[in-house]
């Protein structure tokens, strides 16, 4: 129950099949074991962004997992995503 790729295994079985609330879970126990684990900030970023509509969680999630590895190999996508989402978010407040 604790193996990290199993669990990011699941982590995406969940986010495919559409079950967004149970692959969340999944990413914050990754995240809780592993707090340097950048690939399941993003993805749980992805999933509030695209399907549970809480930009203010993706925009959390994605600052977090670019200030764990600012060079990562989605930085650039996510810093360009994180921009429009900021810019969308400062515009609705």
């Amino acid at each position: 129950p604790n193996h990290q790729d199993a669990m990011f295994n699941l982590a995406r079985t969940y986010e495919l099949t559409g079950n967004y609330e149970q692959s969340i879970q999944m990413y914050q126990k990754i995240i809780r074991q592993n707090p340097m684990d950048v690939e399941a900030r993003f993805n749980a970023g992805f999933i509030y962004m695209n399907h549970l509509a809480s930009d203010e969680q993706a925009i959390m999630l994605f600052k977090q997992g670019l200030s764990v590895n600012p060079s990562h190999q989605e930085a650039k996508a996510v810093r360009e995503i994180l921009f429009k989402l900021e810019n969308t978010v400062t515009k609705d407040a």
